[in-house]
C-alpha cells in the first residue's frame, strides 16, 4: 500500500539522497538544511494525525492504552503515511530531514517525556523507509541493524494501518476544516512558511482520502502562546453539553514553526 503524498509524487525521477561520507553510530543520511525544517514540521503534524485516527477510528486514547505506547504508535503511523517512493527526491529529502530533526531535538528530552527518545524516533523513521523498499533504499542499509528487521516491521505496521484504520468503502467521511488563524506580528513569517509548504493541505487530502473520519475535525494553524504549550503541536477532543457540537482538533502552533525556521542547521560539505 502506498499512501497519499508518496503516491502523488511518484512521477518524480532521480534519487536525491545525500549520505554522509562515513557511517557511524548516531549518524543518519544527510539532507539539505531546509528539508530538516520542513520534514520535521511535516512529521510532527502527521504524528498528531496519528493520534486523531487512533482516537476516532479505534478509540485508542489514554484511558485505553499506556501513554508511552500511544506516542510510539502515533510515530509509526506518521512514518507509514510519509514513507516516500525511492524515486521521489522531495519526499526522500523531507523524511531524512525529519530524522535529522529528531537527532537535533535531543537536548530538551527528559525521562518524564512519554514520547520515545529523539534518537529512537530518528532511527525508527530510517528503519521504516529502508524496510519499505530495501533495494530502492539500499543506501540506507548502513544506518540500520539486521536485528531491527525493518522490512518485517514496515510490513506489519503497514498491514495494521490498512486493516485497522483505512476505510476502503466508496462512501465519504466528514471533511476536515482547515484554517490559518491570523498570526501575531512576530509569527507572520512562520504562518507564511507553513502555508507555502502546503503541509496541512497534504495532510487533509491524505486523511480524508484514506480514513473517512466520522466526527467533525478541525485542523488549525495558530499562535499558541497563552493558549497551551507553544513548543509543540496538539491533538484535543472537545466535549460539549450538546453532543452535536463535539469535535476533534489538531492545533499547529506557529511558535514551533518559528523556532525551527530560526534554528541554525549546518551540514558538512
Amino acid at each position: 500500500m502506498t499512501f497519499g503524498r508518496a503516491s502523488r509524487l511518484a512521477s518524480c525521477v532521480g534519487l536525491a539522497l545525500i549520505v554522509s561520507a562515513q557511517a557511524s553510530q548516531g549518524e543518519t543520511p544527510q539532507g539539505p538544511p531546509n528539508s530538516v525544517v520542513q520534514g520535521f514540521i511535516r512529521f510532527m503534524a502527521y504524528h498528531e494525525a496519528g493520534h486523531l485516527i487512533m482516537n476516532q477510528i479505534q478509540g485508542i486514547n489514554a484511558s485505553t492504552w499506556p501513554i508511552e505506547d500511544i506516542e510510539r504508535y502515533a510515530d509509526e503511523i506518521a512514518a507509514i503515511l510519509l514513507v516516500p517512493d525511492a524515486d521521489d527526491p522531495d519526499g526522500v529529502d523531507e523524511i531524512i530531514g525529519a530524522a535529522n530533526g529528531w537527532l537535533r531535538a535531543g537536548a530538551g528530552y527528559t525521562s518524564k517525556d512519554p514520547h520515545a527518545p529523539p534518537e529512537e524516533r530518528a532511527f525508527n523513521i530510517i528503519c521504516y523507509v529502508y524496510g519499505s523498499n530495501p533495494e530502492g533504499f539500499k543506501d540506507f542499509e548502513q544506518y540500520v541493524k539486521p536485528e531491527w528487521n525493518c522490512a518485517g516491521k514496515f510490513k506489519a505496521t503497514d498491514d495494521e494501518v490498512e486493516e485497522g484504520f483505512v476505510n476502503n468503502t466508496d462512501g465519504k467521511g466528514l471533511p476536515i476544516e482547515l484554517s490559518y488563524v491570523a498570526p501575531t506580528p512576530a509569527m507572520r513569517d512562520a504562518k507564511d512558511f507553513l502555508q507555502a509548504s502546503e503541509i496541512l493541505e497534504d495532510l487533509v487530502k491524505d486523511i480524508e482520502g484514506d480514513f473517512k473520519l466520522t466526527r467533525p475535525t478541525k485542523l488549525v494553524a495558530m499562535s499558541c502562546k497563552g493558549h497551551g504549550d507553544e513548543g509543540t503541536f496538539h491533538f484535543d477532543t472537545f466535549q460539549n453539553a450538546d453532543p452535536s457540537k463535539n469535535f476533534d482538533r489538531i492545533a499547529i502552533c506557529y511558535e514551533l514553526v518559528d523556532m525551527w525556521m530560526k534554528a541554525k542547521i549546518d551540514f558538512p560539505e
